[in-house]
């Protein structure tokens, strides 16, 4: 599936809210202050891996807990597996 750099935060934001049960968050909102765990993280990491065609493991949610970050993490995943560079 191809995915534009809007469609991604879209895509990511969803995963999270769903996950965290949170109806709004935003760029700079942190997993960790939002009541996000390690199974939290396993089950996003793994949904958003599932959706892009990737393989992000869980601590690279840790290393980047922001929605902007993490969303950065998630696009360069996306080019590194497709060929586009980094």
């Amino acid at each position: 599936m191809t995915h534009t750099s809007e469609n991604t935060v879209t895509v990511v934001k969803a995963v999270w809210a769903d996950a965290l049960g949170i109806d709004h968050i935003a760029p700079d909102d942190d997993f960790l202050e939002l009541g996000g765990h390690s199974l939290l993280a396993m089950r996003i990491t793994a949904r958003v891996s599932e959706e892009f065609d990737i393989d992000l493991p869980m601590p690279v949610l840790l290393r980047h807990p922001t929605l902007s970050r993490f969303t950065a993490a998630v696009e360069r995943a996306v080019r590194e597996k497709h060929g586009e560079g980094t």
